[in-house]
């Protein structure tokens, strides 16, 4: 069995190494797009040439006949909102709302 070629991609940046978005580096003005846009193109990069290795790889093992398995791993955390209790008016509020439109709704 032949060993995979000692052809070493470009090394590829841990995403950790990316800068996150804190309040104190946050710019409110027309620059924060601009930022944003950066954000997004860093993480291209990244992605795009992690995912190249990946499938020079696959090639390389698929051609030698060996087992190369491409494994993700994702991880997404959505920070709880958290709200104030509705007070009676607002509920009495959205009561009557919603008996409007039930109402008003027409039957097509």
């Amino acid at each position: 069995i032949q060993s995979l070629p000692n052809r070493r991609p470009k090394p590829i940046r841990d995403i950790s190494e990316l800068e996150v978005a804190t309040d104190d580096n946050v710019n409110t003005s027309g620059e924060k797009k601009y930022k944003r846009g950066m954000k997004k193109a860093q993480f291209r990069n990244w992605f795009e040439t992690k995912k190249r290795n990946e499938e020079y790889y696959n090639r390389v093992a698929k051609r030698q006949c060996q087992k190369w398995k491409i494994k993700v791993g994702l991880m997404i955390e959505r920070l709880p909102v958290v709200t104030r209790d509705q007070e009676e008016w607002e509920k009495d509020f959205l009561h009557m709302a919603a008996q409007l439109d039930r109402e008003r709704a027409k039957i097509y």
